[in-house]
């Protein structure tokens, strides 16, 4: 399965919660002007963001359940790891700078799935393997 485009910061500061939210909206509206009248918006939603964030405490999870949901600190499947950026700032400049990991591109053998990509989403979500024997 591909991996997500973006990773969350676990502990997010001001910034972040800005760009969260700015990332809500779309970030290509058009004319400048568009981009300005939402600006408001993103602000009360930053604040509103930023009180939850700051008023919440971290969930406190029964013994049973943390210890099933530890995480070695060899698993290969931890993300994000090695030069995967975390973050909305991050993940933007390593995608324009193009040193975002966009994974391991090879042809694969016995591929018998459609070139299409959203095909292959469709595949996924039916979880419907497309590598037959």
């Amino acid at each position: 399965m591909p991996s997500p485009r973006l990773y969350f910061k676990e502990r997010e500061d001001r910034a972040e919660s800005f760009l969260f939210c700015i990332g809500g909206f779309d970030v290509r509206i058009g004319p400048i002007f568009l981009r300005l009248l939402i600006i408001p918006f993103v602000l009360m939603e930053t604040s509103h963001r930023l009180l939850a964030l700051w008023t919440c405490r971290d969930p406190i999870w029964p013994d049973a359940v943390a210890k099933l949901s530890a995480i070695e600190t060899d698993d290969p499947f931890d993300q994000p790891s090695g030069r995967t950026p975390a973050g909305w700032a991050e993940t933007t400049h390593a995608i324009d700078r193009n040193e975002y990991p966009n994974g391991d591109k090879r042809e694969m053998k016995n591929w018998h799935g459609k070139k299409d990509p959203a095909a292959n989403a469709l595949l996924w979500a039916q979880d419907t393997p497309p590598l037959l024997k």
